[in-house]
């Protein structure tokens, strides 16, 4: 349902804001993870705009840009800037 991919891709904000992916690997597929669930999402019509949402994955993904400079703080950091993207309520296309 639309409520549990919501869920799903707060769960995989969560876990990440609480030290889940201190690898790289783990932030890289949970960041790939996340950006399908968004994108089901936004089509649902149950997110904000893509734009925004866009940004916000890219801003993700720029901290994954290189693994050996990976730094699980500044992913965490994109994720708590994301969050609120995914936890508003139902929005507009």
């Amino acid at each position: 349902s639309r409520e549990q991919l919501r869920a799903m891709a707060l769960s995989l904000v969560d876990d990440g804001l609480a030290g889940a992916y201190p690898d790289y690997a783990g932030a890289e597929q949970a960041a790939m993870a996340l950006g399908s669930l968004v994108n089901t999402l936004h089509k649902l019509g149950q997110l904000k705009s893509a734009v925004d949402l866009n940004k916000g994955l890219e801003q993700i993904r720029a901290v994954l840009q290189y693994d050996e400079a990976y730094k699980p703080a500044e992913f965490q950091e994109r994720l708590r800037r994301f969050r609120p993207l995914v936890a508003s309520p139902l929005a507009t296309r």
